[in-house]
């Protein structure tokens, strides 16, 4: 009785989706030829490739804003962290002053603890 009823039920649901239609996808862009046909002007496209060299070769600035992808110790959840390079580069150097002296001197981003030996 309960196989009879349970594949009654899967042969109906199944017969359902199969008759139900697919959405439409909305078409994001619509191609003219007139736009494709048109060439680009080479003065335009010398000035796109001056930007585009300039930006790529530029050094980074300290006050950039650099963000990341940071899973906090015991945690599965990643948080994005963004921080100033300087800031970044302070927190690195205090890193490693800590580790040098271990523990002794100063304190990794100001979390106080006491070695020890």
């Amino acid at each position: 009785m309960k196989f009879g009823l349970t594949s009654a039920l899967f042969v109906s649901s199944v017969l359902i989706l199969a008759c139900t239609t697919q959405p439409q996808l909305p078409q994001l862009v619509e191609s003219d030829s007139a736009d494709l046909a048109e060439p680009l002007d080479p003065q335009l496209l010398r000035e796109i490739r001056v930007t585009a060299k300039t930006v790529a070769l530029s050094p980074p600035m300290d006050s950039d804003v650099v963000c990341q992808r940071v899973t906090p110790t015991g945690s599965h959840l990643s948080k994005q962290r963004c921080d100033r390079r300087s800031s970044l580069r302070r927190q690195r150097q205090e890193a490693q002053e800590w580790l040098r002296s271990d523990g002794l001197d100063g304190s990794v981003s100001g979390v106080f603890s006491v070695p020890t030996r």
